[in-house]
């Protein structure tokens, strides 16, 4: 895990680096490190298309409902590859639902 001055430091470098994929990048100031219990969350690994994960969302939802739960309406994507690189339907993502309070 990154401290917060870790991070910060990062995301200078990459923002700032000549010829760098992230010079001058809009997207990079906004990230940060949240931390979320483990369980607090229902997830899923989706593989395929982004436009696919209603379904999978959908799927974390009946569960945590079945068992008692009641979803948060936000949730968290992690990227695990480059949609640049990958076919749509190789594509892999850890979908995240909150729990509510």
């Amino acid at each position: 895990m990154f401290t917060h001055d870790e991070l910060e430091r990062i995301k200078r470098d990459l923002v700032t680096k000549k010829r760098g994929k992230l010079a001058g990048s809009p997207t990079v100031p906004h990230v940060f490190i949240e931390s979320i219990p483990t369980d607090r969350v229902g997830r899923v690994l989706h593989v395929g298309p982004y436009a696919d994960e209603p379904a999978s969302f959908a799927r974390i939802g009946a569960v945590l409902e079945h068992a008692g739960l009641k979803p948060a309406p936000t949730h968290i994507e992690v990227y695990l590859n480059d949609p640049r690189r990958a076919r749509p339907a190789a594509l892999r993502t850890v979908l995240l639902r909150q729990l509510a309070a």
